[in-house]
This record gives structure tokens, C-alpha cells and sequence, in this order.
């Protein structure tokens, strides 16, 4: 958003060791309201989204495979959680950081996304701790620009947009002094 509101002329791209660089991409001054995209797939790839949600890459770009451990499958299906609209990659998380809560599969990156999506968070940290009673909880650890934002506010607009269940247990809140 701040490279936007500076009009500086910068190139979005998505990839991955395994596809030897960038599949995606976009001039984000081209398309600014897809500013939270990994953009469109380059000429001769070809990216769907397979019934887990993670991100299949067909290209010749993809990798054959792993050192010493033989042909890889083609096509190569990342850990990134994605969907398409209107032909705009979104990465949406990581299939390798979702955990189980009380019988509920949380990605906590989307937690993380929701969260940095508040006017007035900058960055967030998501993760699963072990509280006093030895019970899994989630915790946040955001830095804000608004010292009218406290703990209680935060879960609250947390709950509107992700529900209860999803929501960090414990919130903890850094000034941003910049």
C-alpha cells in the first residue's frame, strides 16, 4: 500500500526454487487493485488449484526433480495454499502451517493476512503456544500505528472477520514508533 501511495514503479512476481524463479507476475502500477495478487502466470505456464487448494505448476521451468532422489511428479504441487480470479494468482498461505485446534484446521497465515489487513497493523507474527493450563492456543504478536488499538478491540474485529474459533487467544501489542 505504501509503495502505491509513492507511486513507485515495482514489479510483483511469484516462484519458487523448484520452478528455477518467477512463474507470475504484474507491474503493480498496471493493475493497482490487484495490489494483494502474485499476478498472472508468464507464457507457457499454467496454474490451477488442486482439490487441497495448494497451487499446481505446469512449465518446462519446473524442476525434474531432487538431488539424488529421482523424478519429480509433474506437475509440481507447491505447499502454497492459492486461488485464481480473474486470471490474478492469490496466495492465501502455506499448507505446511495449518494446525489442529480443538478438532478445527486453522491456517495460521491466513490469521496472519487478516490481521495485516487492519488499517492500523503493519505486521503480524502467528503462532501456536502452550498456555498456563497446557492447552495449544493461538498468540499474535502485531506492531500497530494506533495507540487507541488494545487487545480487546483487536479480537473483536478479529472475530467479524475470521470467527471466534480463529481468533488469537492472546494478542500482543507493539508500538510502531516510526
Amino acid at each position: 500500500k505504501k509503495c502505491i501511495e509513492l507511486k513507485l514503479n515495482i514489479f510483483i512476481s511469484y516462484g519458487m526454487r523448484e520452478t528455477c524463479s518467477g512463474i507470475s507476475g504484474f507491474w503493480l502500477n498496471n493493475h493497482i487493485e490487484k495490489y494483494d495478487s502474485a499476478g498472472k502466470p508468464f507464457s507457457d505456464v499454467s496454474l490451477t488449484i488442486n482439490d487441497e487448494n495448494n497451487i499446481s505448476i505446469s512449465s518446462a521451468m519446473n524442476m525434474l526433480g531432487y538431488y539424488q532422489a529421482g523424478k519429480h511428479a509433474q506437475p509440481f504441487i507447491s505447499s502454497d495454499i492459492g486461488e485464481i480470479k480473474d486470471g490474478f494468482l492469490y496466495i492465501k498461505g502455506r499448507s505446511d502451517n495449518v494446525v489442529a485446534l480443538r478438532g478445527e484446521k486453522i491456517n495460521l497465515d491466513y490469521i496472519k493476512n487478516t490481521l495485516v489487513a487492519h488499517n492500523f497493523i503493519h505486521s503480524a507474527e502467528v503462532m501456536l503456544k502452550i498456555d498456563t493450563n497446557n492447552e495449544s492456543v493461538i498468540e499474535a504478536n502485531i506492531i500497530v500505528s494506533n495507540n487507541q488499538l488494545d487487545e480487546e478491540i483487536i479480537k473483536k474485529w478479529c472475530e467479524k472477520k475470521i470467527g471466534k474459533y480463529k481468533t488469537p487467544k492472546r494478542i500482543n501489542i507493539i508500538k510502531d514508533v516510526t
